[in-house]
């Protein structure tokens, strides 16, 4: 997986998460994981996680580029 503008998400994340703890690594495992998980393009914060109390969503593109097990996955922020 490739991560391209990270850092934008990594900065609302930490501006809008009630506990900011997890480290880049374990959350980009987490939007990752949320994506396979929904095939959505939204990562979303449950009203509970949040500063604000309400359900909060960050919406990144994905695209898979290739085929034939030769494919790049590309995450964009």
């Amino acid at each position: 997986m490739n991560y391209v503008g990270e850092e934008k998400f990594f900065d609302w994340y930490h501006k809008t998460a009630k506990e900011p703890q997890k480290s880049d690594a374990e959350l980009l495992a987490e939007v990752h994981q949320q994506c396979v998980d929904t095939h959505a393009d939204t990562y979303i914060l449950p009203p509970e996680k949040t500063v604000s109390g309400l359900e909060e969503r960050y919406t990144y593109r994905f695209e898979n580029i290739g085929a034939c097990g030769a494919s790049t996955e590309f995450m964009y922020f």
